[in-house]
């Protein structure tokens, strides 16, 4: 077997050829579904790759950076033209409960730092897993540069070890809770409330056009400014792939204000989709043989980590939501907790539940603020091991 694996792994550019096939395979996973469920494409890319790992494939890491780094500029100009939606005042309420979300998430990364004292590549896979929030590892090890070789002994492995677990923890967890859960702390259904027929999201005229210029530019800008480093309480910080969002914030938005068409939907679309599952293929195939074993010893412990990520957050902020916050429509409030956590499969759920997008009033606004704030707490994980 050894003997087949060294043969393929010769073959030239088999790196790049690998991280599509487990798309592919990944993506026809994903159309199995059990109880009406899967766990989509993204999930099933990242097992297929962890398969080829555990057979001796390995990827270029900086193939995987790249991707990331196209993902993140994707998703930051996807965004931008939906910044002047989230300074609405109608937003104020929705824009809060991101900011819930993310400062109590942030508190069960200390909270669970302090009492279960795990090491650094654990804590960062738990945490990015639970909240589904992917960009989380690439900054957290961009930024990790000043952190001691004992630390950072095994942190690969470990990280992606913890990252394929809790994954499946937190996207099972916000599905159940903001789809079901929710119905039952407001005592009715989705179906039971008047729904809105007038909702739709404020019209922003942006660019028709994505020329491969505005992706090359942009990315490029984006690792560029990843490159700044600074002080922050004694340790060296890198932007590193945050930079890349950034960059797509400043060019959607500047794009939206200055262009009179409407912009494609299905190319930006495309791009993001394909430099998140080409940066999920690359996490799996980085990982290597020892994956398997690892998840024997600690298997058990990360899912219990996992569990305590993805509830505390999702109680709190789901209690202040609508007694502090006082959100009456639970369809709306179901969707701005799935947008609070960054979770498309919610929303979908949601949608499927109802037959109606007036959830998207919540869930279009915390998502564009979530996808900012939660990125931030993988530097502050790197400060908390220094």
């Amino acid at each position: 077997m050894n003997d087949i694996v060294k043969s393929i792994s010769d073959l030239p550019n088999i790196n790049s050829i690998l991280i599509f096939v487990c798309i592919g395979l990944g993506g026809l996973l994903s159309r199995i579904k059990i109880f009406g469920f899967s766990f989509g494409a993204t999930f099933n890319t990242l097992l297929v790759a962890l398969v080829f790992s555990s057979m001796g494939f390995t990827i270029n890491a900086f193939l995987k950076y790249f991707m990331f780094s196209m993902f993140l500029f994707a998703t930051g100009y996807q965004c931008g033209d939906k910044l002047p939606l989230v300074f609405s005042r109608h937003s104020i309420k929705h824009i809060l409960l991101s900011i819930i979300m993310a400062f109590f998430s942030l508190l069960t990364v200390i909270l669970i730092y302090k009492l279960f004292n795990p090491s650094f590549g654990i804590l960062v896979g738990v945490v990015a897993g639970s909240l589904t929030q992917t960009s989380i590892i690439e900054i957290a090890l961009d930024s990790a540069s000043g952190l001691s070789s004992n630390i950072m002994a095994n942190a690969n492995m470990q990280i992606y070890e913890s990252f394929s677990i809790a994954y499946a923890v937190g996207v099972l967890v916000i599905i159940v809770w903001s789809g079901y859960l929710i119905e039952l702390f407001y005592g009715k259904s989705f179906l039971s409330e008047k729904r809105s027929s007038s909702f739709k999201l404020d019209t922003v005229i942006v660019n028709k056009k994505f020329p491969i210029v505005t992706i090359s530019f942009g990315v490029a800008m984006g690792v560029v400014i990843g490159w700044i480093k600074f002080q922050a309480f004694g340790v060296t910080i890198a932007i590193g792939s945050i930079g890349s969002l950034l960059v797509g914030l400043a060019i959607g938005y500047f794009d939206s204000c200055i262009s009179k068409k409407t912009v494609n939907e299905n190319v930006i679309n495309f791009v993001q989709e394909l430099g998140l599952l080409c940066f999920i293929a690359s996490v799996g195939l980085s990982v290597g043989k020892g994956f398997y074993s690892v998840v024997e010893q600690n298997g058990a412990y990360v899912i219990m980590l996992a569990f305590i990520m993805s509830i505390i957050p999702l109680f709190i902020t789901t209690i202040l939501g609508r007694f502090i916050l006082k959100y009456d429509n639970v369809s709306v409030f179901s969707g701005a907790i799935a947008g609070a956590r960054v979770s498309g499969p919610a929303s979908a759920l949601i949608f499927q539940k109802t037959g109606s997008s007036q959830h998207l009033q919540g869930f279009a606004v915390s998502y564009v603020v979530s996808s900012i704030l939660l990125s931030f707490i993988a530097p502050i994980i790197v400060l908390l091991f220094h």
